[in-house]
């Protein structure tokens, strides 16, 4: 692991996995099941104009068993979810995300068990064409991360992660509950200073993000012909935040 750059807003970690990991999670990627994202309801990360972006399961690791916030005879497994340990690729990136990752940038995310008691996380794909417009985090979420899982890319390809100023940060927390239609807020708010960072998702590159920092992902480019950005990315999250996930994954 090599900490290429980190400040207040973002770290860089390269070099994430040992070889062999990284390896076998490619391998559990190109296995794993993918859907459209817009076959769920829309969400604040994607717009009409993002493309068509895929995304795997739920999976999740709490600090805390989940059974104390189900309904009584309700067991975890009945949850449209893959709880850590899954026994698959999973386990090994989240445990280093843990171990190896937050240790070195504590200041960043929070403490384990003091500012965040969980994680969440998806596999995603993005294929020409796809984007992931500005957003930034709710507020039961102490930060987020972003693992490139694609062996190899390209600079052309697009893709880029772009951090906007440290002075919009807090300013556009997203409301998952309101879809927007217009980018009136984003433009106001991101429009202050115009100016930010970009990151490229470079093959096994891990991005740990601080709270509330606005953030989008580039379009990849047609030059990607048909490499798809693959990525594991989610978010630490707040007691409450895994409460409210829990509520979210419930059978009703």
């Amino acid at each position: 692991m090599n900490v290429v750059c980190a400040n207040s807003q973002f770290a860089v970690l390269d070099d994430f996995l040992p070889q062999d990991e990284f390896e076998k999670f490619w391998a559990m990627y190109r296995s794993s099941e993918l859907k459209s994202v817009h076959v769920q309801p829309l969400r604040a990360g994607y717009r009409a104009s993002d493309g068509n972006p895929y995304v795997g399961e739920d999976v999740v690791w709490t600090r805390s068993a989940i059974e104390p916030l189900l309904p009584p005879g309700v067991p975890a497994s009945a949850l449209p979810a893959r709880f850590c340990p899954t026994g698959k690729a999973y386990d090994i990136l989240i445990e280093r995300i843990r171990g190896l990752a937050l240790p070195a940038c504590e200041g960043l995310i929070g403490r384990e068990g003091r500012d965040w008691a969980g994680i969440h996380g998806r596999l995603y794909a993005h294929p020409a064409g796809s984007s992931v417009t500005w957003h930034s985090d709710p507020l039961e979420v102490a930060g987020s991360f972003l693992f490139s899982a694609h062996p190899e890319w390209d600079v052309q390809w697009g893709g880029d992660l772009y951090v906007a100023d440290e002075s919009t940060r807090g300013q556009m927390i997203d409301d998952p509950t309101t879809i927007r239609f217009d980018t009136r807020r984003e433009t106001e708010v991101l429009l202050r200073a115009g100016t930010g960072h970009y990151i490229m998702p470079k093959p096994n590159r891990l991005v740990l993000l601080g709270a509330g920092n606005p953030q989008k992902v580039s379009k990849v480019s047609a030059a990607a012909g048909d490499q798809m950005r693959a990525s594991f990315a989610g978010h630490f999250l707040t007691e409450l935040g895994v409460g409210q996930l829990i509520d979210q994954l419930r059978p009703t």
